[in-house]
């Protein structure tokens, strides 16, 4: 059985294109602020453990200096990295406001036309009826081979794997068993493509709607399959049940029909044999033949083929 697949049925999705082609308008642009004021309300455990974390890397940027400077990028104040943040957040302390600030835009942007908001087990969603994306942001990070040393470890000589922040921002938007993006581009900042991000959102709604519609199909149609063969198999095994019945019948009705004849071939040897006619002979006779006539299952077997009159 051959389905379309489900991107495909997502690109002809009337509201899908609806909602993009309004995106265009110059009209609907989305502009970031230049700070944060009432943010959504989502942001709040974020927030919370942003301030907590701040503090706590202050504290440990101030421990692991050596004559005023940090260590290394990793658990220097500059370059610490988020990553058990709530709703996904994974940036730089040095990008996390920024961050903040964007991904609040996005909520409120998607909240205003008429999308939902809400904190999922994975992040953050943005959704549509019972469809929803995960969106989350991140930072990129420069990898630095053999730079500082592991304050934690005995050996300090050992050298370790550290980071360097970017300030480079992506925003990812869950699009089916894929992620999606917007960023960071040279002239191209990404509180400039606010309005891409939420045609990504729509478009990633539109799919996963397409996809399990798609999958919900293909399991009925499963489904109906498999009730046609189940009920094919019952009315063959039906069919099998009444075959073997009417053989039993048949070898009954046999049966019956042979023990009627070898009682009346009996009677008759009986009558043959006596001498002379009595009236116990002829009781006994009639009795006979009366059974017999009850096993014989001919007459009524005729009857059948006989039509009504």
């Amino acid at each position: 059985m051959n389905h379309p697949s489900p991107i495909e049925l997502a690109k002809e999705d009337p509201w899908q294109a609806e909602n993009v082609a309004r995106e265009a308008d110059p009209a609907n642009y989305v502009a970031v602020p230049e700070r944060l004021t009432r943010p959504s309300p989502l942001l709040s455990p974020t927030l919370t453990a942003v301030n907590t974390k701040r503090r706590t890397a202050l504290a440990r940027d101030q421990a692991h200096r050596v004559d005023g400077k940090p260590l290394d990028y990793a658990f220097g104040f500059d370059g610490l990295l988020f990553k058990h943040l709530p709703m996904g957040f994974r940036v730089t302390i040095g990008s996390i406001d920024r961050a903040i600030l964007i991904v609040d835009t996005v909520i409120k942007a998607c909240e205003t036309r008429g999308l939902r908001a809400f904190a999922g087990n994975d992040g953050l969603r943005i959704g549509f009826g019972n469809y929803s994306a995960r969106v989350r942001i991140s930072e990129r990070v420069e990898q630095l081979h053999g730079v500082g040393k592991k304050p934690s470890t005995m050996d300090r000589s050992t050298p370790f794997i550290a980071h360097r922040p970017t300030s480079k921002l992506t925003l990812f938007v869950e699009r089916l068993s894929a992620l999606r993006n917007v960023g960071d581009k040279p002239g191209l900042p990404l509180e400039a493509q606010m309005n891409a991000a939420i045609v990504l959102v729509y478009r990633a709604i539109a799919e996963t709607k397409a996809s399990r519609e798609y999958f919900e199909r293909v399991n009925r149609e499963a489904l109906e399959d498999h009730q046609a063969q189940a009920t094919k198999a019952a009315m063959v095994a039906a069919a099998k049940r009444e075959i073997e019945q009417r053989r039993q019948d048949l070898m009954q009705e046999a049966a019956a029909w042979h023990q009627a004849a070898l009682i009346r071939q009996y009677a008759n040897q009986v009558a043959s044999a006596s001498p002379a006619p009595i009236a116990a002979l002829q009781e006994w006779l009639d009795w006979a033949h009366s059974t017999a006539d009850d096993l014989d299952p001919l007459a009524g077997r005729i009857d059948t083929f006989t039509p009504l009159a």
